[in-house]
């Protein structure tokens, strides 16, 4: 990783209202607020990989994390394929691990099945998993890079069933969409035992972020 890259951290009291990290419509009865900690990388050349700056950003919030009382939390993952690919036999081989050569060596990972959706003659697969924090910037990396996933941290017992991830499918994708809503996202999973975490950084931004999303009564900014 680039040794001269630097994070800024940036805060917001609640995403629902107009601020400078992700503002975010309801899409539920929640009526509390959700809060934000953002950690942004500047990408100082298009020739510095992504993965470099985005690492920083991890790097930066990772050591936030680690002064607050989440020590013992677990950190998961849920993932989909991103988008609707036609039914062939070699998709529906590779489901979800096999389609991405960077993540074949994590199908070790404690998950859910890699679990079917179908959507007219399309389909795709999702997966929840359980991490170590070794784990978090490969996962980070697909995330930011596919835009069909994210990492949280829970307190609760992990369920890595497949009803479980259809839970978070159908809470994360409005109307069929490829990408995370994270309108939705918020509303419907950061609930009182739960940080969200939002990686971005694509194309011709000028930066990476790590974005935090959390009810603020959890932890302490």
């Amino acid at each position: 990783m680039t040794t001269d890259l630097r994070a800024t951290k940036l805060t917001a009291n609640d995403v629902f209202q107009t601020n400078d990290i992700l503002n975010l419509s309801r899409h539920s009865a929640l009526d509390k607020k959700i809060a934000a900690i953002s950690f942004v990388t500047n990408r100082p050349s298009h020739q510095t990989p992504w993965s470099d700056v985005l690492r920083c950003s991890i790097d930066s919030a990772l050591a936030w994390l680690s002064q607050r009382n989440v020590g013992k939390w677990k950190w998961r993952f849920f993932g989909a394929t991103d988008g609707w690919r036609e039914s062939t036999a070699v998709a529906r081989h590779k489901k979800f691990w096999g389609a991405y050569e960077a993540l074949k060596s994590r199908q070790s990972l404690k998950s859910s099945p890699e679990v079917l959706f179908q959507f007219e003659s399309k389909i795709r697969f999702a997966v929840i998993a359980d991490l170590e924090s070794v784990d978090v910037p490969l996962l980070a990396e697909w995330t930011r890079a596919r835009r069909s996933g994210l990492l949280f941290l829970s307190q609760s017992p992990g369920d890595f069933s497949d009803s479980a991830a259809r839970t978070y499918f159908e809470a994360l994708f409005r109307n069929r969409e490829s990408e995370v809503d994270w309108s939705l996202a918020v509303s419907k999973l950061c609930d009182a035992d739960s940080i969200l975490v939002r990686c971005s950084g694509a194309f011709d931004d000028p930066d990476a972020s790590v974005d935090l999303l959390y009810d603020p009564l959890l932890i302490q900014a």
